[in-house]
């Protein structure tokens, strides 16, 4: 009888299980003692007669079944309920387990249950088997509901109540609460500043990876920005400083795509890339910013694409001079690109930073790697020291490089000044909110420059 419970149990369980409901209630009534005239523990309560306890060692009828209980008891048949608070419109099913009352005078007990307003009655034999049924109740209000069993009968002998579970609607764990961080905590001190060596030459790398496992796209969105770019300014150009002297020095690397020369500070590259046919590979876009994000080709510094992937954007420069003892010191900002091309760089939160690159020997001018496989075989790799220095932040921002950048309609993000950004589930909502904000902007200055919107 033992292998033929556990096995009906094991096959009443699985649609259960499938259902992922949850267990509201539950008893074998193990946790008894047996007795004539006995109250179940756990919240039963026997009225209108009374039930007894069976199992081991007290008129154990059906061994193996641990403790159960005759729903007819020695005086009179009880019924047995308990109370459950419970929700509307939440479905909750009771599974129970019935056998035959083996002793019964009565050739047939009959039980009935009533759960809620849900009714169900069960004829059992009296050498009838462990049996297990459920019934569905869809409480119309929130309150309390009854579940009953009663047996039908006069002698004293009923049928038996093995198990009682009650399931209700499937309930997840509680939710840990939404992270909520600022666009400041998601991209600061997030950039890391190294040195390697790479075909054959040194290269000055800024590594910036976005906090909170964000892709660079989700960091991105959360500033109300497109995409990120590096602008790189030269405050100091020794050999540049000769040109501004000398003009006969000068090459067209001093000069920008225009054939000016450029005063210090200035971008690097120009807006319109350097000057002269030598220099066609180092031609950049149409808006400020290191690298060219319209195309994927080889022209350009950097190419990289229109939509980011990753979690990671890199700043590569292989500076280098000709003549030893040359120092060209350059500031690298971090900055968010908006949908109509817009620079806003970055300060404090360690994320735009000062470097200086110091010539010791002869070599060529530094390109970027993704033009390497047109350095000539015949010129020397740079040889040269790299000094990290200074993070840059509202106090120690030169004014000469607050000038260059607003003369290029680039606007600063102060970094430590907090400004609150939602956890990811609100991209769309600030997106949009920073897009009308640009699309303002976009239009004020087309008005300023005579276009009609």
């Amino acid at each position: 009888m033992l292998i033929f419970r556990a096995l009906f149990a094991v096959v009443i369980a699985l649609p259960y299980m499938s259902a992922a409901g949850a267990i509201v209630f539950q008893d074998n009534f193990d946790g008894n003692q047996p007795g004539l005239s006995a109250i179940p523990i756990g919240g039963w309560t026997v009225s209108d007669g009374t039930v007894d306890i069976h199992g081991p060692g007290f008129f154990d009828l059906i061994p193996g079944n641990g403790l159960y209980v005759d729903l007819e008891g020695t005086r009179n048949a009880g019924v047995l309920s308990r109370t459950f608070s419970l929700t509307t419109g939440a479905t909750y099913t009771v599974t129970y387990t019935l056998a035959g009352g083996r002793l019964s005078f009565d050739p047939i007990n009959i039980v009935d249950v009533q759960f809620g307003t849900a009714t169900a009655s069960h004829r059992l034999l009296a050498d009838d088997g462990p049996t297990t049924y459920s019934l569905t109740f869809q409480p119309s209000a929130t309150g309390a509901a009854s579940l009953a069993f009663s047996n039908q009968g006069v002698d004293d002998w009923g049928a038996f109540l093995l198990d009682v579970t009650v399931t209700g609607p499937a309930t997840e764990p509680p939710k840990p609460p939404k992270p909520t961080y600022s666009f400041a905590d998601v991209i600061r001190d997030s950039v890391v500043r190294q040195v390697i060596q790479e075909n054959g030459r040194q290269w000055e790398i800024g590594s910036f990876t976005p906090n909170f496992q964000l892709t660079l796209i989700e960091a991105a969105k959360l500033g109300g920005f497109e995409s990120f770019n590096w602008y790189q300014v030269i405050r100091q150009d020794t050999r540049h400083s000769r040109c501004l002297s000398d003009k006969s020095q000068c090459t067209d690397i001093d000069r920008d795509g225009s054939g000016q020369i450029y005063s210090i500070p200035f971008e690097d590259p120009p807006l319109s890339g350097y000057f002269g046919s030598a220099n066609d590979s180092y031609g950049n876009d149409s808006k400020h910013g290191y690298y060219d994000d319209e195309a994927l080709s080889l022209a350009g510094f950097g190419a990289v694409p229109p939509i980011m992937t990753g979690t990671t954007f890199t700043s590569r420069d292989s500076p280098c001079r000709t003549v030893p003892g040359d120092q060209i010191l350059f500031s690298t900002f971090l900055g968010g690109r908006d949908p109509f091309g817009n620079l806003q760089v970055f300060i404090g939160g360690n994320t735009s930073f000062r470097w200086r690159y110091s010539q010791i020997s002869p070599g060529s001018c530094g390109l970027i790697d993704n033009l390497a496989a047109f350095i000539p075989d015949d010129l020397l790799p740079s040889e040269g020291i790299f000094d990290q220095l200074e993070f840059i932040s509202a106090n120690n921002l030169f004014d000469d490089e607050r000038t260059l950048l607003t003369s290029h309609g680039i606007e600063v993000l102060q970094l430590d000044v907090p400004r609150g950004v939602s956890e990811p589930s609100t991209h769309g909502l600030l997106a949009l909110g920073m897009a009308s904000v640009w699309l303002i902007r976009r239009r004020q200055q087309q008005c300023r420059q005579g276009i009609r919107p």
